[in-house]
C-alpha cells in the first residue's frame, strides 16, 4: 500500500498540468468604488473562454489587466494585453456613457484587443424599485453612486405603492436630491453587477415609506 502511494506521488510530481490560457489580473480602478474592480474581474473570468484568475505562481499564454474609471461624464474602460512574461503587447480603451453601456463596450474592447469574445448576454429589461421619504418632483431621474458615476442615465419614474413581482431590482431605501437618486456602496455594487449582465432599466418605481 505504501509503495502504491509513493508511485502516485511520483506521478503527480512529474505530470505537468495544463495552465490556463489567459490570466485575468485584478481590475484597476480610479474615481469609482473599488468594489467595482472585483465585480468586473469576476465577470471577465466567468465570461471569457479559457480565462482564470491570475496567480503569480502560474504560467499563462497571455495576461489581461482590466481598468475602469469615471472621468466626469463617462466610464473609461481599458484592457491591457500582456505576454506570459508580463510585457505589454497592446492597450485599448473606450468610453461608456453609463452603466447600461458597460456590457456592449466591453464586448467591443475585447474584440479590438485581439478577437476575444465574451459570452453572449441577451438584453433583459427590468424595473428598479426604490424607497424614499422624498416626494418625487420630476418625471425622470438618473441613478448615481456615492462616487458620482452615473449607473443609469435619465429614466422615467413613477410613484407606486405596489410593484410587479417579477423583473424588479429592489434597491431599498435611497436618498433623492433634485433629479438624481444616490445609492450607497452596497446598492451601487448590486446595480453594477446587473448592468454588466446586460440588464436594461425600463422604469424607476418610487415607493414612499
Amino acid at each position: 500500500m505504501k509503495l502504491f502511494i509513493s508511485l502516485v506521488i511520483c506521478l503527480l510530481l512529474f505530470v505537468k498540468t495544463k495552465p490556463a490560457e489567459i490570466g485575468i489580473q485584478d481590475t484597476q480602478t480610479a474615481n469609482v468604488l473599488s468594489e467595482y474592480g472585483k465585480v468586473l474581474t469576476d465577470f471577465v473570468v466567468n465570461n471569457l473562454n479559457d480565462a482564470d484568475y491570475f496567480l503569480p505562481t502560474k504560467e499563462y499564454s497571455l495576461i489581461i489587466r482590466p481598468f475602469i474609471s469615471w472621468i466626469g461624464t463617462d466610464y473609461n474602460l481599458c484592457l491591457e494585453l500582456l505576454s506570459s512574461k508580463q510585457y505589454t503587447l497592446k492597450i485599448v480603451c473606450m468610453l461608456a456613457r453609463d452603466g447600461e453601456s458597460l456590457y456592449k463596450t466591453l464586448n467591443q474592447l475585447f474584440e479590438e484587443l485581439g478577437d476575444f469574445y465574451l459570452k453572449e448576454k441577451k438584453e433583459k429589461k427590468v424595473y428598479i424599485l426604490i424607497k424614499t421619504k422624498t416626494k418625487p418632483r420630476y418625471s425622470q431621474y438618473k441613478i448615481e453612486s456615492q462616487k458620482g458615476d452615473i449607473l443609469v442615465y435619465y429614466k422615467p419614474a413613477v410613484q407606486k405603492n405596489s410593484s410587479p413581482k417579477d423583473s424588479v431590482i429592489d434597491l431599498g431605501k435611497v436618498i433623492i436630491g433634485l433629479n438624481s437618486i444616490y445609492l450607497n456602496k452596497e446598492q451601487a455594487v448590486t446595480l453594477f453587477k446587473f448592468l454588466l449582465e446586460n440588464y436594461k432599466i425600463e422604469q424607476i418605481l418610487i415607493k414612499k415609506y
